[in-house]
């Protein structure tokens, strides 16, 4: 079997700019709200 996703659900006080670091810094492609 192998793993291709997976799902995060994380509470902030900055939902943009948490958003842009998950996007732009590490990479992940698929960031949604």
């Amino acid at each position: 079997m192998n793993v291709s996703g997976a799902h995060l659900v994380i509470e902030s006080k900055k939902p943009d700019a948490d958003r842009a670091f998950f996007r732009d810094i590490l990479g992940f492609a698929y960031v949604d709200a």
